[in-house]
Formats: structure tokens, sequence, C-alpha cells
């Protein structure tokens, strides 16, 4: 029914019902939009249990129209306030606590405190005497910011009967007053900045006219993806710039809070996050939102709720949706028609950080899960599993790979489809069985052979090569164009079961070399190699019972650095390596001890977005992850995400591939 059908009202006894409005606000967002051809969730209720289990700490708040927007931080803020401020004391009686709530900058705190105004929501004789509005930087309207911090205290302590604000000024007795002010906030009424490639960004504007003159670039770091209270983070939630622009940064806006992490901030107060898309970026693609685009907010975002830092978030309905949506950065749209025995899919998504409008990707999905989110599209067809096809999420693993292997025993066989092509593996107790991380690696190492192969023939050496997948199949399905392949494990059984794979293969075990070897401890190392991959253990210590082949040390990296340390020097010249661990464990230290032996610009991280059910298939064990997930995010401050495909729920963290290149 057109909305301008709808411009009238029904009335009766006095009562007048707005049927526009209610057509608007109530009917109109159950209704599926076709233009996307998206199974999303549309009502507010199914938005915000969708959001719940993604982002668990949260509390969330949808609006469905910028006017709707305010009303709603107003009434979450005014909310919030009045129970800081009212505690029972032992005996039952109510008392007043004095509450201290922060203010960053920007438009939605203006029109938040316009609406409180405007529509009288408190009384003129409300008492908020014990109320202070905290300006928690001194960020201005000359340093490119619109509505500074000081300005919206201010503001905020009239809209509020008898409150105070607790500003900058040049007198140094109040610059010691909101110091202290800031450091005890109750409440912060944070912001989440734009993507960092849309100019007219606050911080982006700012660092143009504060960098102005230097010899360096005059924007923000490129793995920035917004900011956090005037603060440019990382998709890790990490600080991010150089020393001079984080310096200047601290000296001309003084931020706060301050953290290296965000995840640092957890506890400290009750932190409220609107986010609104009223400045929509002028590069966003047609997409799931409502009137079709991807809002630029949707990394930040992700990424400030995934720290679980925040006890409260207003979304605007399009920003809601699309991060409900949405497996890991991607919102899929469409995918190929289902093949018999063809896990690989083709897919069309829309990507947080790519504006230009759909993405082409494979997803490695063998029971068809991702139908129950995709328009499925008859005149795509997908790849066959190869090796040069190498997929962005992988959903599960498949039982037809497992139909063989007796997971009660660990033991049994393996068999993948490849290349046209079936290969059995047989796998023994004591060894670790190939999963989609070494899939993803053997594809990899492909890729290098190839680029080697302009230059001869190339060797490679699987470390840690459990039942020799990588090597195994590197040298069965790459044929002249590697001339040499050495297997290595520290667990002899591992080296037993890896020589029946040789012979089982048709290989020759002159080529294919096997040996005992605690990591690059080996005799049969004689000579550098033109690729070296590693699937490192990652999982710590603690969880020692649930899988003792995945113990990486204490944190989980005690290998992964070993082999960052030694890598370079068994690499001949322009040769690679390869290391595969998951995000969760990763703290940085692998990046940066990569860095210091391969140089900053030889080092590149491919991340793909692993998908493991809650409930998995019949003589299928939960994955560790899943069973231990409690334990993962205690110990390493992590946040899985939890995806859902239909009726289905998947615990969902990112595959990481380090690749370093041996350069002079």
């Amino acid at each position: 029914m057109p909305e301008d059908m709808l411009k009238w009202e029904i009335g009766w006894f006095g009562l007048k019902i707005n049927v526009r409005e209610l057509w608007r606000r109530y009917v109109k967002p159950l209704i599926p939009s076709r233009a996307s051809g998206l199974r999303l969730p549309y009502t507010r209720r199914s938005l915000i249990k969708s959001l719940r289990r993604k982002y668990r700490e949260t509390r969330f708040y949808i609006a469905d129209t910028q006017e709707s927007f305010y009303e709603t931080i107003a009434e979450v803020l005014i909310s919030i306030i009045q129970a800081k401020r009212t505690a029972k004391e032992a005996d039952g009686s109510p008392r007043l606590q004095p509450v201290r709530v922060g203010i960053v900058c920007g438009p939605m705190v203006f029109r938040t405190a316009q609406h409180i105004i405007d529509t009288k929501l408190l009384a003129a004789t409300a008492n908020y005497a014990n109320v202070s509005f905290v300006a928690m930087n001194r960020a201005a309207e000359s340093d490119s910011f619109q509505f500074s911090a000081s300005y919206l205290a201010t503001l905020l302590s009239t809209a509020f009967p008898n409150s105070k604000a607790v500003a900058y000024t040049f007198n140094t007795y109040d610059i010691d007053a909101i110091n202290s002010a800031r450091n005890a906030v109750d409440i912060l009424l944070c912001s989440a900045g734009t993507y960092p490639n849309v100019p007219e960004g606050y911080v982006q504007i700012w660092c143009k006219k504060a960098l102005t003159g230097r010899s360096t670039s005059q924007t923000l770091p490129t793995n920035c993806i917004g900011d956090f209270c005037l603060i440019p983070i990382d998709a890790e939630g990490c600080v991010v710039g150089d020393d001079v622009l984080i310096k200047k940064l601290h000296e001309e806006i003084d931020p706060f809070p301050l953290f290296a992490r965000l995840a640092d901030l957890k506890g400290k107060s009750t932190v409220v996050l609107p986010i609104n898309i009223e400045r929509k970026s002028e590069h966003a693609g047609r997409g799931p939102g409502n009137g079709g685009g991807l809002t630029g907010k949707e990394t930040v975002a992700k990424t400030v709720l995934h720290s679980g830092i925040v006890d409260v978030c207003v979304l605007e309905r399009a920003l809601a949706k699309n991060l409900a949506a949405a497996l890991g950065d991607y919102v899929l749209a469409t995918v190929s028609k289902p093949v018999p025995n063809e896990p690989m899919r083709f897919c069309r998504a829309y990507h947080f950080r790519d504006f230009a409008g759909l993405r082409d990707f494979y997803v490695y999905d063998p029971l068809s899960r991702i139908d129950a989110v995709c328009e499925i599209r008859q005149q795509d067809r997908p790849k066959p599993c190869s090796l040069s096809v190498i997929p962005q999420i992988i959903i599960s693993e498949s039982q037809k790979e497992s139909e063989r292997y007796d997971f009660k025993k660990k033991s049994g066989f393996f068999d993948y489809c490849l290349d046209g092509g079936e290969h059995a593996f047989a796998v023994d107790k004591g060894v670790r069985k190939p999963g989609q991380f070494s899939l993803v690696t053997l594809q990899l190492v492909s890729g290098f052979v190839e680029e080697i192969g302009i230059r001869g023939k190339a060797s490679v050496w699987d470390l840690g090569c459990g039942s020799g997948f990588v090597g195994i199949l590197a040298a069965k399905l790459l044929g002249d164009r590697v001339e040499r392949v050495l297997c290595s494990d520290i667990r002899p059984e591992a080296v037993n079961c890896t020589q029946h794979n040789v012979r089982n293969n048709g290989l020759d075990e002159c080529r294919v070399q096997v040996c005992v070897g605690d990591l690059f401890e080996t005799r049969a190392a004689d000579a550098p190699f033109d690729v070296i991959a590693f699937n490192a253990p990652f999982l710590p210590e603690a969880l020692p019972d649930h899988a003792p082949l995945d113990c990486g040390g204490r944190r989980g990296t005690a290998e992964s650095l070993r082999f960052c340390s030694e890598a370079r020097k068994h690499l001949r010249q322009g040769g690679w390596a390869i290391l595969a661990v998951a995000d969760y464990v990763d703290d940085g230290s692998i990046r940066k001890a990569l860095e210091q032996k391969f140089g900053r610009q030889n080092v590149h991280m491919e991340e793909r977005l692993i998908l493991y059910p809650f409930k998995p298939l019949d003589r299928i064990p939960l994955a560790h992850e899943v069973e231990c997930r409690d334990e993962l995010e205690r110990q390493f401050g992590y946040r899985f995400e939890i995806c859902r495909l239909g009726s289905e729920e998947f615990l969902a963290f990112n595959m990481r591939h380090y690749c370093a290149k041996h350069v002079g």
C-alpha cells in the first residue's frame, strides 16, 4: 500500500489514530525488502535478540528514525542517571549518590540535549544537584570539531535542572578539577567516529590540519578503522598512529579515556554508545540497510561492541540490521545453487570496509547451511574445490570427509576431494587430524610455489606435518613444480603416519622425505627451502585434557614465536614462511616477531572466518573452541562472535595466516 494513501486519521469517541504513523513504525518494518534479497530479521525484538547473541555484555535499543533515535538516547540517559543517583542503604532507605557523566563531542549529544529541553522531559522543579556533566576533552570548533565537549556539558547542565558542568577554561584550577572529575566518571556518553576514508570525519579533518607541513602523509594510518572518543583505533581495538600524531593529539585535544586497547576500559564506568548514521558515506554502495546502503559505521561499531566494554548501545535500524545479519565483516546477499558433493559455493556480499558494492568470494559450506540467509542465484555456478579457490568463510567440516574416521578412537581415514580427485589420509591415534586450517595452508603453499616457479622448481617444508596433508598434496598436485618436500614432526607416531600416507598416495619416498624433528631441529634440513609452512598448535596449557596435540604453551603462542625467530635462516632468497594461528590467541607478538626478522614491508596477514556449530552432526564432537569458550574468553579477554544461519547457531572466529617473504 503506498504511503501517500495513508495521510488520514481514523477517529471515534474522541480517539484519533494516525494510520500513516502506524504503518511506518509498526507494520512496514515487518515486511521483507525485495530489493536486497536478504533474509534478515526485521522486527525490533528479533534485531535486539540477534545483537544480544553476538554482543552478550551489551543492552541494545533500536530506533526506526533519526527523531526517535535522539528520543531514545534521552530516555536511556535519564534512566541511567536516575539509577546511578539513587542507591539503597542497608536499611532500605534511598539516598542520593553523586553522579558524573562524561561527554565527548558531536551533534548527536547536542540534538539529544535539545530534545530534552524542547520536549520538557524533565520538570523544571526536578533537582539534579548531585549530577555533573564533565567535558572529556578540550576539542573545540576551531579544531574542526562540531560542538565541543565543554559546550555540550554546559548545555546538558541546562537540560537537567540544578545540575552543573565541569568544563575546560583557561583557568588552571578548572583544569585540575576536570582532570579529577573525568578520572571518576560514573557514566561515559561516548562516540564512535566514522570510517577513516570518509573525508568529512572530525578526527580526519583535525588530523589533516594538525599534520599540515609534515613530510609524512596527512592522513590516519591505513589500519585505522575509525575513532573511539576521538582516539584512532584499528580493528583489534588498539590505538594507532605514529608518535608525532599521538603526541599532538594529546597536546591539542587531550582526549579521555586513555587506553592502549579498548578492552582495558571494561568495568571502569557505565559506557553508553549511541551510533547514528546521519552522515552516511557518499561511497556507500547498495546494501541491506534501510534505504539500501552500508552506513560506514559498521566496522568501528563492531570493533567497539566486540571489545565487551559497552553496557548500553543505541542504534538506528539500518546499522542494527547490518550488524545483526553479518558473518564477520560480510553481509551475505546471494549464493550459487548447491551442487551435490561440491562444498565450495560462490557468494556475493557486502563488506564492511568496501563501499564499492557487492564483493565476489567463495564459502566452504558442504551442508548448504548458507541457503538459510542468502538468495540463491540459479545462474551462478560454483567452482570445484581446488588449490586455486580459497574460501573467505568456512562453515564447519563436511560429514563426508569424516565418514571413515572414528572420533571416539581418534583414528581412521579422512577423504578429501580436491582438483577433481579424491585423496585419502590415514590418521592414527596421537596424530593431529587435517582440518580447514590445513586446507587453506595448502592453497597458500600452492600460490607461492606458482610464484617461485618462474625462477625454477620449488622445495617445500611441511613443519609439524601431523598426517602429512600439506606436504603430500603439494607434491602430488603440483607435480614437477615441486622438486623436493620435507615433512617433519616432533611425534614419532605422526612421522609413521605420514610415511604410510606417502605410500598410499603413490609418491616416491625419495621425493617426499619424512623425519622426526622438534621444529627446525632436524638433520634433514641441510639446505634452505622456498616455502616453509607451519600450522602451529595454539591452544593454551590450561586446556591440555581437551586437546593435548594442539597445546601451544601457556598462552598458545610459544611454538609460533619459536617459528618466527628461526624461519628466515632456513629460507632461500625470495622464499616464503607461512604460519597459521587463531585470532583469539594472537596478541600482536607474532606479527611483531616476524617484522623484526623479515621487515615490516615483507609481512602480511590473511584472515578467513571459520564457523563451528553449537550442535554438530552425529558422531562429530564439539570443536574445542565451542566446548571451552568461557575458559578461552576469560584467559585471552576475547569475545567469540555468535552467528546464526537459519535455526542453527555457530561460534565464529578468524583463522589467520601470516606470510613472510625473505628479501635481501
